[in-house]
């Protein structure tokens, strides 16, 4: 059974690699066209997070003073590729309102662009309230930040989609500090459900 199981994960891990695949090379051809034009649309503000070499966030505005966040990947590092290709993907499958917002992307640069948000992550949140003299990160403020994260996983899932970095850092406030407004970001760690039969057969050899 334990060589079944094996053999069965890894003809669904190649189907998923043929299928990621095929939609990066299904990519509109007005991706390709408007590849060299983000500098020339968009100016940057801020640059507010560097997240590690070869990833970046910032603040852009286009000519028409609209604002964005714009996230950047190091052309020259080949894993860096497949995260910007990974999350313009992913990131365009998903409308939620507790999703942060695709838009567009610019392959030469390889820039993601996403509606605006605040710079606070739930991380800085959790940091700043740790600081204060009288502990305020209460119960209740909890269950409001977690029903927001079980809402946005919860449509992620219904689209066979596993973020795989769920962490404070990838959840943003939509306007700072606002409890009520975050957005999970960050899927360029994601990948595709295995076949969920193979997971119940491997449960049931698991508790039987």
């Amino acid at each position: 059974m334990d060589n079944q199981y094996q053999d069965s994960r890894s003809r669904t891990r190649d189907n998923q690699t043929t299928q990621f695949t095929e939609q990066v090379t299904k990519l509109p051809p007005s991706a390709e066209e408007k590849s060299d034009k983000f500098f020339k649309l968009y100016t940057i503000r801020k640059r507010y997070s560097i997240i590690n070499n070869s990833v970046s966030y910032a603040y852009v505005t286009n000519n028409d003073d609209q604002k964005f966040i714009a996230k950047f990947y190091d052309k020259n590092d080949h894993l860096a590729r497949t995260r910007y290709y990974k999350d313009m993907i992913f990131c365009s499958m998903i409308k939620s309102s507790n999703i942060l917002k695709y838009k567009d992307s610019f392959d030469s640069e390889m820039v993601n662009l996403f509606s605006m948000c605040s710079e606070d992550t739930l991380l800085s949140y959790m940091l700043h309230e740790k600081s204060k003299t009288s502990y305020s990160f209460t119960y209740s403020k909890a269950i409001v930040i977690m029903k927001q994260v079980a809402t946005a996983l919860g449509h992620i899932h219904k689209q066979k989609i596993v973020h795989g970095n769920i962490k404070p850092s990838n959840i943003i406030f939509a306007t700072s500090r606002d409890l009520y407004s975050l957005k999970v970001i960050g899927f360029d760690n994601a990948s595709l459900f295995e076949q969920s039969r193979q997971i119940d057969d491997r449960f049931d050899e698991m508790v039987d």
